[in-house]
């Protein structure tokens, strides 16, 4: 290996470093930024009905479980109030059948009162939704 090539490994490894510390700078900016303002985070996959929330939607609704853990539309729609459910539900199936957005506001089964927003991502086998919820009544 001439004096050159081993110059452009090393020119080209330092641009990769590079760029995956500023991926790993962006992701922790946003990190941070979910945990300052106590976002919810929820990521549903309907094809295979696997919902998974970050740890503010467990403090949201004041579940049990580990942010990753694989749940379903049941397992969360069943949090939802049911003086709300029927509402958020239809809300969240039209956004499935015109792959549009959702804003809505409405109480869990502990009545708090959250804003949920939420769109489709993808298409075909990989389409998804992913959403917010921002618990509107925060213990200070």
């Amino acid at each position: 290996m001439t004096q050159e090539n081993s110059l452009d490994k090393l020119k080209a490894l330092s641009q990769s470093l590079r760029e995956k510390e500023k991926i790993l700078i962006s992701h922790a900016t946003a990190e941070h930024a979910v945990q300052l303002g106590q976002i919810g985070i929820w990521d549903w996959h309907p094809h295979n009905n696997v919902l998974r929330w970050n740890s503010w939607m467990y403090k949201i609704f004041n579940h049990d479980g580990q942010p990753g853990q694989e749940m379903t539309y049941d397992d969360w729609i069943s949090n939802v109030h049911s003086q709300d459910r029927e509402r958020v539900d239809s809300a969240v199936q039209l956004c499935g059948h015109t792959k549009t957005k959702y804003a809505i506001i409405y109480k869990t089964t502990h009545d708090k009162l959250v804003y949920a927003t939420g769109g489709w991502a993808g298409a075909d086998d990989e389409a998804r939704m992913l959403g917010i919820c921002i618990d509107l009544e925060p213990a200070q």
